[in-house]
């Protein structure tokens, strides 16, 4: 017997929500920041985040992923 584990899918207009719930928002720019720093987030690459690259969360972390074939490998390898 197989056991589903669930998954939540964002759609591209439901970014703004997922980030403001990490205490994110995405600035004129379009790049993703701290809602009271205004730090712009990083990748572990150290490239700016904007809101065309950002690819999700890794599970049990604020690790922000870009939506790129190297940031998922790097995922699955365990290398984030």
């Amino acid at each position: 017997m197989t056991t589903k584990r669930p998954r939540l899918l964002f759609t591209p207009s439901s970014i703004p929500f997922l980030l403001r719930a990490f205490g994110k928002e995405i600035n004129e720019q379009g790049k993703i920041m701290d809602s009271e720093t205004g730090v712009i987030e990083m990748t572990p690459e150290g490239e700016e985040l904007t809101r065309e690259n950002f690819g999700g969360l890794k599970k049990g972390s604020v690790l922000f992923l870009k939506k790129d074939l190297l940031s998922v490998i790097k995922l699955v390898e365990g290398k984030y």
